[in-house]
């Protein structure tokens, strides 16, 4: 059992990566207030939480009136990793040893600033397998996902 819990930890860790696609604009070094939208569809209101929050650790103010809008779209195909066992154990496993299908996530989660005249200011993607939805390994490797992201933006330093 902790041997499991061992294997599922490590298997939740650096496995989503990200790169910038438009570093930031100097344009972006004034704004503060910023809100968050969906690029289409029905918002997610966790994900737009999340991403909220990671803006306002770095300094950003989430607001009514914003002064840029931070765009999200979280793409997912979804389905079953088949891992099976096509050659023979080096020593016999017994009758733990099957073919497993674990219900994973690959991802691709985008994100872009834009000003209020939809200039780019900032744009970012990242790609990776997480939990499957509506878990509460979900939340977490989605929290990950989201704080790797933003990483690369750069941290607000005016005071409000």
């Amino acid at each position: 059992m902790l041997f499991s819990l061992a294997l599922l930890a490590c298997g939740t860790t650096a496995r989503f990566s990200s790169h910038v696609l438009q570093p930031a604009d100097p344009a972006l070094a004034g704004l503060q207030r910023f809100t968050v939208q969906p690029t289409t569809g029905e918002p997610d209101a966790t994900l737009a939480q999340l991403l909220s929050q990671a803006l306002e650790r770095r300094g950003y103010r989430d607001s009514p009136s914003p002064q840029f809008v931070l765009l999200y779209a979280l793409d997912t195909d979804t389905g079953a990793r088949q891992w099976s066992v096509n050659a023979p154990a080096p020593m016999p496993l017994g009758p733990s040893q099957a073919v497993h299908r674990l219900p994973e996530q690959q991802t691709r989660l985008s994100v872009r600033l834009t000003d209020l005249k939809q200039r780019i200011l900032w744009e970012a993607s990242g790609e990776g397998v997480l939990a499957p939805a509506n878990t509460a390994a979900d939340a977490d490797t989605l929290e990950q996902a989201v704080e790797t992201l933003l990483q690369t933006l750069p941290r607000q330093t005016d005071a409000p």
